[in-house]
């Protein structure tokens, strides 16, 4: 009977070891996963023109067409500026060519620049 218990308790310490090491490793794997899905979109810049509707607190709304690359119809929405100098010469009324970029709190304009008519 004792040998089967001295026998018993490696081959449950093997057993448990083997299973917090697959554990181990589809974490990692889940946390690439992740990484590989965060770079695919926040690190893709998209462009895009538009109108500029409104600018408030670092941010400017754009009417703006259709995006092709991320699949956006023509709409309207606000982007959070990378930095409130590339905003500063811009007015409400004027038309941008603008590239922007998926961020975890929304969308984050990297530039924007004024066009003609």
């Amino acid at each position: 009977m004792k040998t089967r218990y001295i026998f018993g308790v490696p081959l449950m310490a093997l057993a448990l070891a083997s299973c917090g090491s697959q554990t181990e490793r589809n974490a990692a794997r889940e946390a690439s996963s992740d990484a590989e899905s965060a770079a695919d979109t926040g690190g893709r810049i998209s462009f895009a023109t538009g109108e500029v509707t409104e600018i408030a607190d670092g941010s400017m709304t754009i009417a703006h067409g259709p995006v092709e690359d991320v699949g956006w119809p023509a709409m309207t929405m606000a982007f959070e500026a990378q930095s409130p100098d590339m905003i500063q010469d811009i007015a409400v009324g004027d038309r941008v060519r603008f590239g922007f970029r998926e961020s975890e709190t929304g969308y984050v304009l990297t530039s924007a620049e004024k066009v003609g008519p």
